[in-house]
C-alpha cells in the first residue's frame, strides 16, 4: 500500500512538472510572438501610475475623466519633449561626429589591448577575440546600438503612440477594471485587494520617480568629473552614463568603460584615463551606498542574482525593452506571490534579503502569506 502511494505522489508531482513546464513554455512563447503589443502594454501599466495623481487632482477639481486623462498625457509628452529637444540642441555636435567618435572608441579598444597584451604577454589577436562582437569590438557595437536608437524614429514613435493610446484606455476604465477584481468579494477580501494594488502603486511610483533623480544626479557628477578631467564631450559621456543606470550593473560598468576608452584614444597623458577610472569608481560607491538607500530604499528590494536573471530573461524575450523592464516587473511579481500561502516562500527567494532570511521569514508559516515588505523594513 506504501509502494502504491508513493507511486500515485510520484505521478502527480511528474504530472504538475510537466504542466509547469506547457505553461512556462506557452507564456514565454507568447511573450514574443505578441511584443509588439505586450511591450507598450508594459510601458503603458508603468505610465499610468506615474501620471494617475495628476489626473486624480484634475478630476477632483471638476475636470470631467477624459479631459483630466487627455490633458495629463498632453502635459506628460510636452514635458518630456522638451527635454529631449533641449537634449538634442546640447548634442547636436556629437550627434553629427558619431563615426568619429565610434571610430575613436574603436582605437581606444586597439589601445587598451595592447597595454593588456604588453603587460600579460598574450597575443593582442586573441584577446581581440573576446572583445569582437559580429566583427567589431563590444565599444563599437554599444554605438551602433546608440546610433539604431537615434535614428530609428519611426519604430520608436510607434510603440510610445501605443503606450500613451493604451496608458489612456487604463486610466478611463480603471474604476471598471478594478470593480470586475473585486466583484463579489467580501468586504475584508477587498481590502486586502485594494491594499495590493496600493503597495504595486507605491512601488513602481518610488522606483519610477527614484530612478529618474538618480539618473540625473549621476549624470551631472559624471558630466562634471570628465569636465574636469579635460575629456571632449563631457556631459554627453555624462549623462550617458547616467541614462545606462537603468540596466543595473552592466549600465553602470559600460557607462563607465564608455568614456575610459574614449580617452585612451583621444588624450597623449596616463592620468586622465586613469582619472576615469577613480572618479567613476567613488561616484558609483557614493550611489550605492548613499544616494540609492536615500532615495529608493527597499522599494523593490530584489537580490541581485534574480535582477540578473530577470534582465537575461527580458533581453532574451524582449530585447532592450525587456532588460529595462525587467526590475518593475519582478517587483510587481514579488509583491503578487507574496499575497498567497502557495507561493510567498517564491517571494522570499527575489527578496534582497535573501542571504540572511532566518531573520526575516516569520517563525509561523501557518498564515495566508507573507507581508515581505513589512519584515524587509
Amino acid at each position: 500500500m506504501g509502494r502504491r502511494n508513493r507511486r500515485k505522489i510520484e505521478l502527480s508531482q511528474l504530472k504538475f512538472l510537466s504542466y509547469a513546464a506547457f505553461l512556462i513554455t506557452f507564456l514565454i512563447t507568447f511573450a514574443i510572438l505578441a511584443k509588439v503589443i505586450l511591450v507598450p502594454l508594459a510601458f503603458a501599466a508603468i505610465i499610468a501610475v506615474q501620471i494617475s495623481p495628476v489626473s486624480s487632482y484634475l478630476e477632483r477639481k471638476g475636470l470631467n475623466r477624459f479631459w483630466s486623462i487627455f490633458l495629463s498625457i498632453i502635459g506628460l509628452v510636452t514635458v518630456v519633449s522638451s527635454l529631449l529637444i533641449g537634449i538634442s540642441m546640447m548634442f547636436t555636435n556629437v550627434y553629427e561626429n558619431l563615426p568619429l567618435v565610434k571610430s575613436d572608441l574603436e582605437n581606444g579598444v586597439d589601445v587598451l589591448l595592447n597595454k593588456v597584451s604588453n603587460f600579460t604577454h598574450i597575443p593582442k589577436e586573441t584577446l581581440s577575440g573576446y572583445t569582437e562582437v559580429d566583427g567589431g569590438s563590444w565599444a563599437g557595437s554599444v554605438f551602433n546600438i546608440i546610433e539604431v536608437i537615434l535614428s530609428n524614429s519611426i519604430g520608436t514613435l510607434t510603440s510610445v503612440s501605443l503606450a500613451l493610446l493604451f496608458c489612456f484606455f487604463f486610466l478611463l476604465y480603471r474604476s471598471g477594471i478594478k470593480y470586475i477584481l473585486l466583484y463579489k468579494h467580501s468586504a475584508k477580501e477587498k481590502g486586502k485587494w485594494k491594499e495590493l494594488f496600493k503597495k504595486l502603486k507605491n512601488m513602481i511610483q518610488g522606483y519610477i520617480n527614484g530612478l529618474f533623480i538618480i539618473s540625473v544626479l549621476i549624470g551631472t557628477l559624471n558630466s562634471l568629473s570628465l569636465w574636469i578631467i579635460g575629456i571632449d564631450y563631457p556631459f554627453f559621456w555624462g549623462y550617458l552614463g547616467g541614462l545606462l543606470i537603468i540596466i543595473p550593473y552592466i549600465g553602470t560598468l559600460v557607462g563607465g568603460l564608455l568614456p575610459f576608452i574614449y580617452a585612451l584614444a583621444t588624450t597623449s597623458t596616463f592620468w586622465q584615463p586613469v582619472s576615469i577610472i577613480i572618479f567613476y569608481a567613488l561616484i558609483q560607491q557614493l550611489e550605492g551606498n548613499f544616494i540609492t538607500p536615500k532615495i529608493i530604499g527597499d522599494k523593490i528590494n530584489v537580490n541581485p542574482f534574480a535582477v540578473i536573471i530577470a534582465m537575461l530573461s527580458g533581453g532574451l524575450i524582449w530585447g532592450i525593452a525587456g532588460v529595462i523592464l525587467a526590475i518593475p516587473i519582478v517587483g510587481v511579481l514579488k509583491i503578487l506571490l507574496l499575497k498567497y500561502k502557495s507561493t510567498y516562500k517564491i517571494a522570499y527567494l527575489l527578496s534582497g534579503d535573501l542571504y540572511d532570511l532566518e531573520h526575516v521569514i516569520p517563525e509561523k508559516e501557518n498564515h495566508q502569506g507573507a507581508d515581505l515588505s513589512a519584515s524587509e523594513g
